[in-house]
């Protein structure tokens, strides 16, 4: 009948010193972009991983490579394409507006 006493996610993240949740954060908020671009992240890790004839031992360190890429990649996207195209759409929604959304 649901005890109660799980602690949400969020209060457990903010408790975490500032250099572990800062990645966590950085992850979160561009979690859209690498929704968007990871599949490419992981395509150019295997494809390379094959080539050079890697052992199925490496996947691990394809994984995490595939990780640090894909977060590149939405990084990239996020300053050149989102971010922007975010901040115009805040401020023709919303012109000379203190404290809009953003």
């Amino acid at each position: 009948q649901g005890g109660g006493d799980a602690a949400p996610a969020a209060p457990r993240l903010a408790r975490l010193p500032g250099l572990a949740a800062a990645p966590l954060r950085s992850f979160g908020r561009l979690s859209y972009e690498i929704y968007l671009t990871h599949v490419f992240a992981m395509w150019w890790v295997v494809d390379g991983f094959r080539a050079i004839g890697s052992p199925p031992s490496a996947a691990p360190a394809a994984h995490l490579l595939s990780l640090a890429l894909a977060w590149a990649l939405g990084r990239a996207v996020e300053k050149a394409w989102s971010g922007p195209a975010g901040r115009w759409v805040r401020a023709v929604a919303a012109p000379g507006v203190r404290g809009a959304p953003g």
